[in-house]
């Protein structure tokens, strides 16, 4: 089972990469904008400047951030930010223009996953189908709303994105991971959601597994409707919705004056 996204304590590193992120992601600090020293910057967010000077390396490599002599540590363009990666996506999914953000999930999953379907319906070897039935029958033997559940119906996605046999589309798999995650964690704020997916998910299986190209491609398509159906309903604005949706995904908070204290 792949491990989680982190629940618990954070190090102070890891907070500060987090607080910097989200000034990034959320629009607070722009592209273009320069950020401050080193020595201001690790005196302001009341951190050393070896933790600050790490966090800006991790950001660096995420495409949040470069570094150049004379110049400083400036916010790159969002081209360059590394979308796909699990932490940028557990960030944004937390920030922000929350109904944008599912916006773009599921345009991502509707371009992807429909035609990995259709690809595995054509190409899928017995082996390929049995992972797909191995993770179908996962889902079902779960509690619709656990991590187990959860965890069962990314191998799903991925057991199909593995039998498509494209080499291109296989890679995605560990790339989505934590979009897909996200993405059934939101949908599980619907009570009764998770259940109600599992014959959706049951008709991709059974097309795929007759070799039925068109109708795995729409039965993909028509999972994926229903997901976010599933999410338009959670994120209804009302009070009550946006409290569950504030504490479906974990996150740490900064407290005033730059000290920083996680939710455990």
């Amino acid at each position: 089972m792949r491990p989680r996204r982190q629940t618990g304590r954070m190090t102070i590193h890891q907070q500060v990469v987090r607080e910097l992120a989200v000034r990034i992601l959320s629009g607070e600090v722009n592209p273009g904008d320069v950020l401050s020293t080193e020595d201001i910057a690790s005196a302001e967010l009341d951190v050393s400047r070896t933790a600050y000077r790490e966090a800006i390396k991790v950001l660096t490599a995420k495409g949040l951030l470069e570094s150049r002599p004379k110049v400083g540590t400036r916010v790159l363009q969002k081209t360059f930010w590394n979308m796909l990666d699990p932490d940028i996506i557990g960030w944004k999914s937390e920030i922000g223009d929350r109904a944008g953000f599912i916006d773009d999930l599921f345009e991502f999953r509707q371009i992807i996953e429909p035609a990995a379907a259709r690809l595995a319906a054509r190409k899928a070897t017995p082996q390929d189908i049995e992972q797909i039935q191995a993770a179908f029958t996962r889902m079902s033997e779960t509690d619709a709303e656990s991590p187990e559940n959860f965890e069962a119906d990314f191998e799903f996605h991925n057991a199909i994105l593995q039998a498509s046999n494209n080499e291109l589309l296989c890679s995605l798999g560990h790339v989505v991971e934590a979009l897909l995650l996200t993405s059934f964690e939101l949908s599980a704020l619907r009570p009764g959601a998770r259940e109600d997916s599992l014959p959706l998910h049951e008709t991709v299986l059974t097309h795929i597994r007759l070799g039925a190209e068109n109708a795995a491609r729409d039965a993909m398509a028509t999972l994926l409707t229903s997901a976010r159906d599933d999410l338009d309903e959670v994120f209804k604005p009302d009070a009550e919705a946006t409290t569950e949706i504030r504490h479906a995904v974990p996150e740490a908070r900064s407290t005033r004056n730059g000290k920083y204290h996680s939710r455990n």
